[in-house]
């Protein structure tokens, strides 16, 4: 059952081990990937790869890159 919203707001590496989402930042944590609905990534500096990528669409996971230039008007 999903239920977690991942938001990532700072620089990390996201990756998969052993079914779960690996988020290194200052510290590492592991969530696992039954667990969670979606993944925002807000920050510019996150660094993924396509397994995590493809695990996510095998587990059903939402993921959005927000990045705030994309929402800029212009006129």
């Amino acid at each position: 059952m999903t239920w977690r919203h991942i938001m990532i707001t700072q620089n990390a590496n996201l990756s998969v081990k052993n079914n779960k989402l690996v988020i290194k930042q200052e510290e590492t944590v592991t969530i696992p990937l039954q667990d969670i609905a979606s993944i925002i990534i807000e920050a510019r500096g996150v660094s993924l790869n396509t397994y995590l990528l493809s695990q996510c669409a095998a587990y059903k996971i939402s993921y959005l890159l927000a990045m705030k230039r994309c929402f800029q008007m212009v006129s």
